[in-house]
């Protein structure tokens, strides 16, 4: 029996999306501006570490022999192929290989399907653990205090964001229908009004936090403690990242059938974003100020989201991308490509 599509997951990543897109153009942004940085902190609080949370709730617990082939076509084919086509941009622009490749790290946003390939082939071993999160947990924290772990081959955020992807592989899909109780609908708003006003007008803190990508000397905090911080940022991210789904709706609605492409957004937006910062419109609208700067981002957010999650990209990027890339590497699995 073919199970029911979870509409609110869609729903979901549709909303997550949009704002990955506007967290992305205000980001260049940021050191200069308080308000911006405010608004980037709350938003990376939670929505990255909700698509990995999601991600994990979407790993197929059967590792059959076709395990490792479907995940090379869905993951290290589009990594492969994104990551040529962004460090093209970028030697077009600056006539150079980016700084990404030289120093060998995924580029800028791949980040997130380099560390899901690992984050897959990861749970085919910690199954075997009694307590594989708590596991997760331990490694997470302790990396942080390893001063030469960084953007290297992205080996902290593998090791930071596991414990969300194992927590959302273990929990299930079932899950965000549980989010729901008495009065939902007025704390969760609060949470999240809450997180925002904390990051506008009392904490200032620095986002790279946030990214999982550094050492805690690194970013400033070389106490022994530190570690404390980032189990408190996990535990925060998992609140504030609930406190979004579970407002989400629950059944099909226009935004459905946008979520349901949101790889394919992620992969393209990059380029759009990338264009209006090179181009130097962006630098242009922020001369109007700060509010004209934040209605130009969120129309181009919603400009980009409908266009990048439309039909046509995800199936013309499937079909006449990465699947004839699939079928030239693995020409002896194509029923498992297919």
């Amino acid at each position: 029996m073919i199970r029911e599509r979870n509409h609110q997951i869609d729903n979901a990543k549709a909303g997550l999306i949009f704002l990955v897109i506007f967290g992305h153009l205000i980001e260049p942004y940021i050191a200069k501006d308080t308000i911006f940085n405010g608004i980037y902190s709350a938003i990376y609080t939670f929505h990255m570490p909700m698509f990995v949370f999601i991600s994990g709730m979407l790993s197929k617990r059967n590792f059959g022999d076709d395990y490792i082939v479907r995940n090379i076509v869905s993951l290290v084919i589009p990594f492969i192929l994104f990551q040529i086509f962004y460090e093209a941009l970028e030697y077009y622009f600056y006539g150079s290989i980016a700084s990404y490749t030289l120093n060998i790290r995924p580029y800028w946003i791949l980040w997130y399907l380099w560390c899901l390939i690992f984050w897959r082939h990861m749970l085919v071993v910690f199954r075997f653990f009694r307590f594989p999160i708590v596991i997760s947990i331990v490694l997470a924290i302790l990396a942080g205090y390893v001063y030469y772990i960084g953007y290297y081959l992205s080996f902290s955020r593998i090791l930071v964001f596991f414990p969300i992807f194992l927590a959302g592989h273990y929990l299930g899909t079932d899950f965000f229908s549980k989010l729901r109780f008495k009065g939902y609908f007025l704390i969760y708003p609060l949470i999240l009004i809450a997180i925002l006003c904390v990051f506008l007008y009392v904490l200032n803190i620095n986002p790279r936090w946030m990214y999982g990508s550094m050492s805690y000397e690194s970013v400033g905090c070389k106490e022994w403690y530190a570690g404390g911080y980032r189990f408190g940022l996990l535990l925060l991210s998992l609140i504030v990242g609930f406190s979004f789904i579970g407002l989400m709706p629950q059944r099909k609605n226009y935004l459905t059938g946008y979520g349901k492409n949101v790889l394919f957004v992620y992969l393209w937006h990059g380029f759009f974003v990338k264009g209006l910062v090179w181009s130097g419109i962006t630098m242009s609208i922020l001369k109007y100020g700060r509010m004209a700067y934040m209605g130009f981002s969120v129309l181009v957010s919603v400009a980009l989201f409908c266009l990048l999650s439309n039909s046509f990209v995800s199936h013309g990027t499937d079909k006449y991308i990465i699947r004839p890339f699939a079928f030239l590497l693995l020409a002896k699995r194509k029923k498992q490509i297919a």
